[in-house]
């Protein structure tokens, strides 16, 4: 099995890339997004189901960014982070773990962390991102997983990664496309 996580700066594509392969796959798991669009990163970071369209509700909002340094709810990420991966897993029809994105803020959501690095070798590939900034911290488990290839895109080579992407999550027997 072989998960796969992007990585790069902010803006460069990446989620456009995951959001493109989840068109693929059926998919499952987590997405987080700004209430204010990432324009104005100074609101609410709300994570939802990555099957769905995003939800701004206050109980979706797992760090709150009209100061800085951002202020976390490890909380939110250990209930519904934890809930939206457990019920991807749990679902037949889900063939790829979507987990966009991993990063510093999720550092004292013990459980929610520990629900991802164990999906890690569930049998079910995961497609996710990592926060440039972050790899240094917890996400280097990720990181550096045995069933985890990590790409980095960049302007140069953010038009191939796609396919690079799709080739890699294809080498899983449950995603091989006809």
């Amino acid at each position: 099995m072989q998960n796969l996580f992007l990585t790069g700066e902010p803006g460069i594509g990446k989620s456009t890339i995951v959001e493109k392969l989840m068109l693929l796959f059926p998919s499952g798991g987590f997405r987080t997004s700004f209430d204010t669009g990432r324009a104005r990163p100074h609101g609410r970071l709300c994570i939802y189901p990555a099957a769905g369209p995003p939800v701004f509700d206050i109980v979706n909002t797992v760090a709150d960014f009209s100061s800085y340094p951002p202020l976390p709810f490890p909380g939110v990420f250990d209930s519904l982070g934890c809930r939206y991966i457990s019920e991807a897993q749990d679902d037949p029809s889900v063939k790829l773990l979507i987990m966009d994105e991993c990063g510093s803020l999720e550092n004292g959501a013990e459980a929610f962390k520990q629900k991802i690095l164990s999906s890690l070798d569930t049998g079910k590939p995961v497609l996710g991102v990592l926060k440039l900034s972050s790899l240094s911290g917890w996400t280097s488990l990720i990181a550096g997983h045995k069933n985890t290839a990590l790409l980095t895109v960049t302007v140069e080579n953010r038009g191939e990664i796609f396919d690079r992407a799709l080739e890699i999550l294809s080498c899983n027997k449950s995603l091989r496309r006809l």
